[in-house]
């Protein structure tokens, strides 16, 4: 699997997969936790994956499966960009978390 594509993925230069971050951690801020910030995150990934997908490709019209497989990988990339934020998201928290708990460790015992 190549990731480059979601990291390469921008809008006017900013990569989409920080706005998504950006995005969860806000609603974060104005109290989504747990499964609601996940569901956020997905939510936020399919919404801006769908749109960045549409402005790279013009949607087919003519033959229904083409039609199918279009929306259907847009579906995926926008699902799977969401996915990699929030998985980016708790891991930095969790990083985060343990070097401060570490930080703190070496305070109390000096």
């Amino acid at each position: 699997m190549d990731l480059s594509g979601f990291v390469s993925a921008s809008v006017a230069g900013v990569p989409l997969v920080f706005v998504v971050l950006v995005l969860v951690y806000l609603a974060g801020k104005i109290g989504a936790q747990g499964w609601v910030q996940t569901v956020c995150s997905a939510a936020v990934g399919l919404v801006l994956g769908c749109g960045y997908m549409v402005t790279q490709t013009r949607p087919p019209t003519a033959d229904a499966w083409l039609i199918y497989v279009y929306w259907f990988s847009v579906a995926v990339y926008g699902l799977a960009l969401g996915g990699l934020a929030s998985l980016l998201y708790d891991q930095a928290k969790a990083i985060i978390e343990k070097m401060i708990a570490g930080l703190l460790e070496k305070i109390t015992r000096a």
